[in-house]
């Protein structure tokens, strides 16, 4: 069986709204027997989410968004706090999008891993030990990383509300307070730019179908799917007075 086939898809609907709308639609969900997630310990179910972005030197995975390619891929690293400072461990991550249909392929670093890699790039992934499990994964990675020649692009950080079904696959999240940094201050982050005021983000995942009353919630509030990507955005408005070609 190939690594390919051990990918788990799932689809995902991204919706950028108003947070009185993003309100009532938290309420409605919860009456139909949707959860806060309960893996998050603050009192309030919010967290933040803290990513920086990698991409090749004429940012090639911005440019396959803005072009409308159906087949793209996002190569980053993440933690579930505001610094990297605040977090022992860095998920390195490639999203790998197909239409609506998504698979993220991961692995754990270490604080020293990620130092490691935010200082030397792509020949400390050749170097580094990967365990038995990574394997079927170090091939994905490293072709990505070396390939593309790829370096620190932005940095995106929100903080993120979630809710999932009984069953576990569904999950409906809301995302605010978007802000944006170049990609070297990753580690220092304390400078950011807004990037939707005002706006919130709703990303509803799932595996199979999409529930009848969900769907009716949709159309009561008039939404429509948008292809809203966080690191597009991000990187329009570092180069606001700066636009890029098209």
């Amino acid at each position: 069986m190939t690594a390919k086939t051990n990918k788990k898809f799932r689809f995902e609907f991204k919706y950028e709204l108003d947070p009185n709308t993003a309100y009532l639609i938290e309420r409605d969900i919860v009456r139909y027997g949707m959860r806060a997630d309960p893996n998050i310990s603050s009192p309030n179910g919010e967290y933040f989410v803290t990513s920086l972005y990698y991409d090749s030197y004429d940012l090639s995975d911005y440019r396959d968004k803005t072009d409308g390619l159906i087949s793209r891929k996002k190569f980053r690293l993440r933690v579930y706090k505001p610094t990297i400072g605040e977090s022992q461990t860095v998920w390195l991550e490639i999203k790998n999008k197909h239409k609506q249909e998504n698979f993220k392929t991961r692995i754990l670093l270490t604080n020293s891993e990620f130092e490691d890699f935010f200082m030397r790039g792509s020949s400390s992934l050749v170097e580094r030990k990967w365990t038995e499990k990574e394997m079927g994964k170090k091939d994905e990675i490293l072709w990505n990383a070396i390939k593309n020649s790829i370096k620190p692009s932005v940095t995106v950080r929100y903080k993120r509300k979630a809710y999932l079904n009984e069953l576990q696959n569904l999950r409906v999240t809301f995302d605010s307070n978007l802000e944006t940094c170049k990609g070297h201050n990753f580690m220092y982050n304390s400078f950011m730019k807004p990037v939707n005021r005002g706006k919130m983000v709703m990303e509803v995942k799932f595996k199979y179908l999409l529930p009848f009353w969900l769907k009716k919630i949709i159309a009561t509030h008039s939404l429509k799917a948008d292809t809203y990507s966080k690191y597009e955005k991000s990187v329009e408005v570092l180069h606001r007075f700066n636009p890029l070609s098209r």
